[in-house]
């Protein structure tokens, strides 16, 4: 798979890791990082979402992945929508 804006195939695993309720305070992290160290890093925080992404090396667009168990078990605890 490669980068739908420049057809580049230099891209980066990443995590979108947001600190706040609201997507306010987003952080793009490299998957290389365990979250403990993340939580670590960007204290203080009133709750986490992690989201998998892909990032461009060249052009910097995001492309954001779903992880389907983390769907489920989402559903399964709140409800489907």
């Amino acid at each position: 798979m490669g980068c739908p804006r420049c057809g580049s195939t230099d891209l980066a695993s990443t995590y979108l890791v947001d600190y706040s309720e609201q997507f306010s305070n987003i952080y793009l992290a490299p998957k290389s990082l365990t979250l403990r160290r993340l939580n670590r890093l960007l204290r203080p925080f009133k709750a986490l979402t992690k989201v998998y992404a892909d990032t461009c090396r060249n052009c910097g667009m995001v492309i954001l992945g779903v992880n389907t168990e983390d769907l489920e078990e989402a559903e399964r605890r709140f409800g489907k929508r």
